[in-house]
């Protein structure tokens, strides 16, 4: 039971980064000022610490991504902390 908690907390965990990942790259039509390379290939998991680079949308957007990443992170720290 106390594993099945753990892996269940993991599995939370992906779905959040799965979740994160998604909605960065949503977010990119909301990225003004940007050039081709950006929306290519310069993207990163750290997008929604560049608020201003976005729109009212895309800002939105970045503060969302922010909870769902940090709240993947403590999801993760606590699966795998419950597993040791």
């Amino acid at each position: 039971m106390h594993s099945a908690i753990c892996l269940l907390l993991i599995a939370a965990s992906v779905v959040a980064g799965l979740y994160g990942c998604m909605l960065g790259i949503a977010a990119l039509k909301h990225m003004h000022e940007s050039t081709e390379s950006d929306r290519t290939y310069g993207w990163t998991l750290w997008w929604f610490l560049e608020a201003s680079r976005y729109n009212d949308t895309g800002k939105k957007m970045c503060r969302q991504g922010a909870i769902v990443f940090f709240s993947g992170i403590a999801l993760a720290i606590l699966g795998w902390s419950c597993l040791v």
